[in-house]
């Protein structure tokens, strides 16, 4: 399965409505492929979304309700990613 920048678009903006209607404020710093799409246009698609999710437990439950929903695998959304990011950067976390 491949995500086009729009349809990254339309499965944040799902996630945003499953964290709203949990009243839960959450952020997700992009990285990888989905940056190439949607920032650079460096790219057509990717074939999953890495993000580093805060709060973490949270960003994880509502994505894996989009899933369901959306007909997803599990790791549309992937937080792997946080290994790669700095500890010493200030990222709500």
């Amino acid at each position: 399965m491949m995500f086009t920048a729009r349809r990254i678009r339309e499965l944040f903006a799902a996630l945003n409505d499953e964290l709203a209607g949990k009243d839960i404020r959450g952020e997700a710093y992009l990285a990888g492929g989905a940056v190439m799409c949607l920032v650079f246009q460096a790219r057509p698609a990717t074939k999953d979304i890495d993000a580093l999710l805060v709060p973490a437990a949270e960003l994880r439950l509502a994505a894996q309700a989009v899933a369901q929903r959306e007909g997803l695998p599990g790791g549309w959304l992937n937080d792997a990613v946080k290994g790669f990011f700095s500890t010493s950067g200030s990222f709500g976390i």
